[in-house]
């Protein structure tokens, strides 16, 4: 079989679609929300530089003037990116005389985050090309448009050493165009190095699968560790990121696996002292308590690694990947605080680095099977922003699975944010298993958008974090009841708070949901509720008269509110009131003015 390996003309900026919803660093995130992740000794957050002066009472968002920063788009990506899908187009609008549509979020580019000199925790998963499930050329020029700031890639082993000789030979062109395309969009690679090697004369050397039972063992294991040498030896100059294989538990022995994460984290960081480790990348087993596949499973890598990785890596260079497969993101029970609660201890930090729900039926994969019938474009959308905005909450990376659906060689994972053409195991030409290309954009590749234009460095969580296992200190509150629903179990409204320190001016802003407790799929009608604020205020409202915009981030649609329904907003008390505030199953923002930038309606 011949594969294409040519490169498409790569991105341009989200401010030339017509429609919305449509780098370098290697400091990561540590210190954004230091109640969850500690920054190491010393640390300390980033301070994002001077922006626009704030608009005066009642002039509504300032957007500057269009920069090329990106690369430009191919003419195929413009028409996707401009285009809502069916499932977006059945989405309404509020009818509510207290709610003026103004107009839809304007998606920031990666390359525009990065030339304001801002930063964000949200990436996007790029998987599975080293089994060539999916290409790079076919969704790479997606990236920036989305405006994540790390994107997830998978090297391969099996797919760079595909002849096993002495010295050891690597084909690095495919991953070479991978790095270099992210790279030059400001996304930092998040590269996984495994899985095993099974070319012939690979001795020892693990198996490929994602449920492989084997890691590279003896002669196995030294040509794996000069094959990690060679590719951080490689990348280095332009990937700090690195991530240690892929769900362990319930396959490979505990002990063993805790050996073979010791031997390839210290062969990194001799090759790049810098660089930064995720471990663990355990299934969501890891918050339960089976021996084989939960926390004993991961208690045996934390206690191992901890006690014997050496100087060479401080405890403050580590990750602990975790995939919670949830149709409940928000997840605050026993077993996740247990987790989470067993990774500080060691010093390490949490992070969330492979997540996604089907965007309808499918067969074989998480979440897939009877029942999956329910999931949709918008219970997929629904499901990501809730994990994206709940992981930004906490402080921890977050990133979504995956940015194209994957063609494997038994059936389409649907799992992904752009729509691709038909899966057919009979064709691999010119892509495996029929037509890879990229057809259209999911609603959630454009609430993904939303959330990146509006959410960065530059946001804190109120009121003052603290430090877990004390719970953090409730902003606001409000109650929802759903009658005659069953099957939603308990149903709560979830509220986070937050304050953006912007040139020395601050303002405000609520992120609002409900959640269910037997978890998604499902869909609820929009419910009206008061919120009463007791450690929160519009502070931009305080100082400046402005009233705050509603959005709808499932859809993107901006709404101008009334001062009725934003009342007693006192900054000497602190606290605000919020009446009949429209909220469904999905979040909502309330922010002060100036924190959105918007296109106004046409």
């Amino acid at each position: 079989m011949t594969v294409k390996k040519s490169i498409p003309v790569l991105l341009s900026i989200a401010a030339l679609l017509s429609g919305c919803g449509g780098g370098g660093s290697d400091s990561g995130f540590s210190g954004f929300f230091p109640q969850s992740n500690p920054p190491a000794a010393g640390g300390q957050s980033v301070q994002p530089p001077p922006a626009s002066d704030p608009p005066a009472a009642g002039e509504g968002e300032v957007i500057p003037p269009v920069t090329l920063i990106d690369p430009p788009l191919s003419e195929a990506a413009k028409t996707i990116l401009a285009t809502d899908s069916a499932d977006y187009k059945l989405l309404q609008p509020l009818n509510d005389p207290n709610f003026t549509l103004l107009g839809r979020v304007k998606p920031r580019t990666t390359g525009e985050l990065s030339a304001a000199g801002l930063t964000n925790s949200f990436g996007v998963g790029g998987e599975t090309t080293d089994r060539n499930y999916t290409y790079y050329e076919n969704w790479g020029e997606y990236i920036a448009p989305l405006g994540v700031t790390k994107v997830r890639v998978q090297t391969g082993w099996h797919d760079i050493e595909k002849v096993i000789t002495t010295p050891s030979t690597y084909d690095w062109a495919k991953f070479d165009k991978i790095v270099n395309g992210l790279t030059a969009q400001k996304a930092q690679p998040f590269v996984f190095l495994g899985y095993g090697n099974e070319r012939p004369g690979c001795v020892d050397c693990g198996q490929t699968g994602l449920s492989s039972k084997l890691v590279p063992t003896g002669e196995g294991r030294t040509r794996f560790l000069a094959f990690v040498t060679a590719a951080v030896d490689r990348y280095k100059d332009r990937v700090s990121d690195w991530q240690i294989w892929n769900e362990p538990n319930g396959h490979v022995e505990a002990s063993e696996f805790a050996k073979f994460t010791v031997d390839v984290a210290q062969t990194i960081k001799k090759a790049q002292p810098a660089a930064k480790l995720t471990i663990g990348n355990f299934t969501a087993g890891v918050l339960g308590n089976g021996a084989t596949d939960g926390l004993p499973y991961a208690q045996t890598l934390f206690d191992y690694f901890a006690a014997n990785k050496g100087p060479l890596v401080p405890s403050s260079d580590v990750s602990v990947g975790y995939h919670p497969y949830w149709g409940l993101p928000e997840h605050e029970f026993t077993g996740y605080r247990n987790f989470r609660d067993a990774v500080f201890a060691k010093g390490f930090k949490v992070r969330q680095d492979e997540n996604g729900m089907p965007s309808g039926a499918c067969l074989y994969f998480a979440n897939c099977g009877p029942g999956s019938e329910k999931w949709d474009e918008k219970n997929q959308a629904k499901n990501a922003m809730r994990r994206a905005l709940g992981d930004f909450y906490k402080g921890f990376e977050t990133s979504i699975f995956s940015i194209s659906d994957m063609h494997y060689d038994y059936g389409k994972n649907n799992k992904g944010l752009l729509a691709t053409g038909l899966w057919d195991a009979n064709i691999d030409e010119p892509f495996n298993n029929g037509d890879s290309t990229i057809k259209a954009k999911k609603i959630a590749y454009g609430s993904y958008q939303n959330i990146t234009s509006i959410f960065d460095n530059r946001m804190s969580v109120v009121p003052a974090p603290v430090q877990p296992p004390a719970l953090q200190p409730v902003a606001c509150t409000a109650k929802a009841t759903y009658t005659g629903r069953p099957e939603l179990g308990s149903v709560n409204v979830v509220i986070h708070a937050y304050k953006q320190l912007d040139k020395g001016v601050t303002r405000s802003l609520l992120a609002i949901w409900v959640s269910a407790s037997n978890g998604l799929p499902y869909d609820l009608p929009a419910s009206k509720i008061n919120i009463d604020c007791k450690n929160f205020h519009f502070a931009g409202m305080a100082t400046r008269g402005a009233l705050p915009k509603y959005v709808d981030l499932l859809d993107g649609r901006v709404y101008s509110t009334t001062a009725a329904v934003i009342t007693a907003n006192d900054a000497s008390t602190n606290s605000v009131a919020l009446k009949d505030i429209t909220v469904t199953d999905w979040p909502i923002v309330i922010a002060d003015d100036g924190v959105v930038n918007f296109r106004s309606k046409e």
